[in-house]
Order: structure tokens, then C-alpha cells, then sequence
């Protein structure tokens, strides 16, 4: 390894150090914030007709630009629940609160950019075009990588096969998956949902380690729709009237084009690679060259041998999760940039020069 690319993996791991401390600090503040805020709503809400006040929109966006309107015509009917909003003390907290958390969720935002632009910058340091190339090889045997922010696999050497991979996931106990997985578990606070997820996920690794490969094939296979619809929903609702995809290629059409229109090269590369390897997972009829098929072991098909699945068709679901969880949390990280903005809006004007 070169000293420039030492260097790299040095810096990336300050960014990631100042990003998390500033998520937490974020998290904290609306932890906080979203506490006195549902107690205040439930005082509100016992307000006659006040809710109703609100603006009737098909989209978030719509309803934000109705809002601001709203604010400069003193006679709108919104100005009734600022007035309501006015006898409640916790709304007073949350007022206060909410400068807070703006400043944080903006310190927050630019730090994680400031990571995500130096992973991408690094990675024309990091990742060699035999190393690339190697990795869209090994994506086309369903193990994905696209994950890595730094070469920590040595990919270029004979040795380093797809079972060799796999396998390095498995040995000590499934040491390196349970280590990878824990990377998720860092959430001081996580929410219902989060923890639900993570218990299918530890409890698919147990189950992997216990030589239950079916039952944890099931876990992943949950795990992976839920993160394929959750990159689908992305924005949805905000610019357009919010849309019901009714299956796994609908929503396979929207992901392709919020990747293709808000991420980089990389990201566009490893969602083409993940995208074929689903539709052959999830086709009505096993494809020809990968052992897995969803249907027969989610439906429980137990005449059919394609229900069977082996260690290494475990963990090749347990990658592709892994992968499409990191790909969603970005999307989620720039929605949550685009449905803030009015909150981070006062801190991007501050570093407006004033000439």
C-alpha cells in the first residue's frame, strides 16, 4: 500500500469520527424534540376543527409552499393554530428546541458530506482499475462488495475466489459478518423499526451459524424487500402525488432512476449489479445460472429442491443486503437533506457572502 493511499484511509477514518459524533449529537437533540412535540400536538389536536385548518396538498411540496403563503396572508385560517399553538407551553420547548436541532441536523449534514465527498474522491486512490474490474466479476457471482471504502480484501490475488470470500465471512464463528453487522447496531437510541431489523439480522446469523441456512434465507430475503421498498419510497410523495408500487420491477424502475439522477459512477455501477441479481432471485422460475430462487423458500414449496439453500447462498443474501442497506441509507441521507432544507436554510444563508 502506497503512502498516499495510507493517507487516504487515515483521513476517511477523521471524517468518520467528527460524522458520527455529530450524528449523535443530532439524534439526542431530536430524540428530545420529537418528545415534547407529540406532547403538544396531543393538547392541540383536543382543539375544535383546528387540524383541519391545515392545507389540503397532494405533495409535500405543494403543502410547504402553501404554508409559507399562508404565513404572509393575515387572514389565513392557519393563523388560528399558531394561536392555539401559543396556549401550550411544551410549544415554547419545541420552539426552542427546534433552533437547536436545525443547527444540528446542518453541522450533521455537512460533516456526512464532507465523508461521502472524500470516500468518493479516494477511491480513484483506493480502488485500481484490476481491482474494480474484479469486483464487478465477483458482483456477477452474487458477492457483492460495493460496500468497501477502503481495498480491505486482497481481490487481485489468485486465491481470492468467491467460495475464498464467502468463506472469510464464516470462519471464527461468522467473526467478520458479525463484525461488518455491528456497524448497524452503533444507533445509541434506535427506533422500533430499526431494532426489529436488527433482530432478523442477528437472528439470521445465528441461525447460519447453527446450519439453519433455509430459515435464515427467509430473514434475508425480509431484510432485503424491505430495504428494496424503503429505496423505492425515496421522495416519494414530496415532488409528485406519492405512488403504490405493486411489485419488486416497479419499484426496480424507480430506484434506477433516483440512483442514475442523485449518485455517482460507483453507486450507479453497483445498483445495476444488484438490480440484475435481484430480478433473478425474485423471477417465477429459478434462473439457470445462480442456485437461489425467493419463491419456493418464502412460500414453502418443500417438494421442490430449490427450496435447499447452502452456507454460501446464505451469506451471498446476507452481502446483498448489506450492500442495498448502505446504497439506501445514502438516498435516505440526501431526502432527509431535501425535506429539511426550510430547517437548514438559515445555516446555508450564514456562509452566504454578504457582497
Amino acid at each position: 500500500m502506497t503512502q498516499q493511499q495510507i493517507r487516504a484511509i487515515q483521513e476517511q477514518a477523521r471524517f468518520h469520527a467528527i460524522a458520527s459524533e455529530k450524528m449523535q449529537i443530532r439524534d439526542r437533540l431530536e430524540e428530545r424534540y420529537r418528545e415534547v412535540f407529540a406532547k403538544s400536538f396531543e393538547k392541540l389536536s383536543t382543539t375544535s376543527n383546528v387540524l383541519e385548518l391545515l392545507p389540503d396538498c397532494d405533495t409535500d411540496a405543494d403543502r410547504l409552499k402553501a404554508l409559507i403563503d399562508c404565513t404572509q396572508d393575515g387572514t389565513a385560517p392557519i393563523h388560528d393554530i399558531t394561536a392555539a399553538m401559543k396556549t401550550i407551553p411544551e410549544f415554547a420547548e419545541c420552539e426552542k428546541l427546534n433552533v437547536e436541532v436545525g443547527k444540528a441536523y446542518y453541522e450533521f449534514f455537512c460533516a456526512n458530506d464532507a465523508l461521502n465527498r472524500r470516500i468518493d474522491s479516494d477511491r480513484s486512490i483506493l480502488f485500481t482499475p484490476p481491482y474494480r474490474k474484479r469486483m464487478r466479476q465477483l458482483a456477477d457471482d452474487g458477492v457483492f462488495l460495493y460496500f468497501l471504502e477502503t481495498p480491505d480484501l486482497p481481490l487481485l490475488e489468485e486465491e481470492c475466489t468467491s467460495d475464498y470470500i464467502l468463506e472469510s465471512f464464516s470462519c471464527a464463528e461468522y467473526l467478520s459478518a458479525r463484525e461488518l453487522l455491528s456497524t448497524f447496531y452503533q444507533v445509541p437510541n434506535p427506533g422500533i423499526l430499526l431494532q426489529r431489523k436488527l433482530e432478523d439480522a442477528h437472528a439470521a446469523l445465528e441461525m447460519m451459524y447453527n446450519g439453519c441456512y433455509r430459515s435464515a434465507a427467509r430473514n434475508w430475503f425480509a431484510l432485503i424487500e424491505h430495504e428494496h421498498k424503503r429505496c423505492a419510497d425515496i421522495l416519494e410523495g414530496y415532488w409528485e402525488v406519492k405512488k403504490e408500487y405493486k411489485n419488486g420491477g416497479q419499484r426496480s424502475e424507480k430506484i434506477y432512476m433516483i440512483v442514475n439522477d442523485m449518485m455517482g459512477e460507483w453507486d450507479t455501477e453497483a445498483w445495476n449489479k444488484i438490480d440484475s441479481y435481484y430480478k433473478k432471485l425474485t423471477a417465477n422460475h429459478k434462473s439457470s445460472d445462480i442456485t437461489l430462487n425467493r419463491n419456493p423458500i418464502i412460500h414453502g414449496d418443500y417438494y421442490s429442491d430449490a427450496i435447499d439453500v447452502s452456507e454460501k447462498d446464505a451469506l451471498r443474501l446476507f452481502l446483498l443486503w448489506i450492500n442495498l442497506r448502505v446504497m439506501t441509507d445514502q438516498l435516505a441521507f440526501i431526502e432527509d437533506f431535501i425535506r429539511n432544507r426550510v430547517l437548514l436554510l438559515p445555516y446555508f444563508c450564514e456562509i452566504i457572502p454578504s457582497d
